[in-house]
């Protein structure tokens, strides 16, 4: 598998980090059977949002979670077909709705509270296992990218302003990881 060569599985990160997320995604569901838990798992997010923060607005949803206003609109899609979620016209903005959960998705939502909590426990020893958390790489790596572009990384290596050297190679395994706090 081309991921597993280190140096082509740091150029295709985000191939990596999508197909970790899928994985963790496919083994959810059984989980989210366990919980009794009705609702996509993909829909988590919106559900949390809504049950935390409600009630909020499609673009409220949008902003905590991170996602684009289309991701989150067929979030809704579901938790409206499964009847987890209703829509009140916004008193502030006639073109807008305030979302809220209706008596069923109270109940989902103190399942997936509880959920939480205990994925929070299994992430913790799975990343202590792996020797690495993932979830505080990211957010490190994320925030990096935001304040300095792959572009502008790209350009400084051309223009040579990038130390010399192996720059792939100063990262053993877990290196970056193990910088993580």
């Amino acid at each position: 598998m081309i991921l597993d060569d280190p140096d082509l599985a740091r150029v295709f990160i985000a191939r990596h980090a999508m197909s970790w997320a899928d994985l963790a995604v496919d083994q959810a569901r059984p989980v989210y059977g366990d919980y009794k838990l009705d609702f996509p798992v993909n829909a988590s997010s919106a559900l949390l949002t809504i049950g935390r923060f409600g009630p909020v607005t499609q673009a409220e949803i949008a902003h905590h979670v991170g996602f684009s206003h289309q991701s989150v609109a067929q979030q809704l899609r579901a938790l409206t077909r499964l009847g987890l979620i209703e829509r009140r016209p916004d008193p502030n903005d006639a073109r807008a709705y305030r979302l809220m959960l209706s008596r069923r998705g109270r109940a989902q939502y103190r399942r997936l509270e509880t959920f939480c909590e205990d994925a929070s426990a299994v992430f913790e020893e799975l990343f202590e296992e792996a020797g690495c958390d993932l979830a505080a790489a990211l957010a490190k790596t994320k925030r990096a990218l935001e304040n300095r572009p792959l572009k502008d990384r790209f350009d400084m290596r051309r223009d040579g302003a990038a130390s010399s050297g192996n720059v792939a190679g100063r990262y053993g395994e877990n290196e970056l990881c193990d910088q993580v706090e």
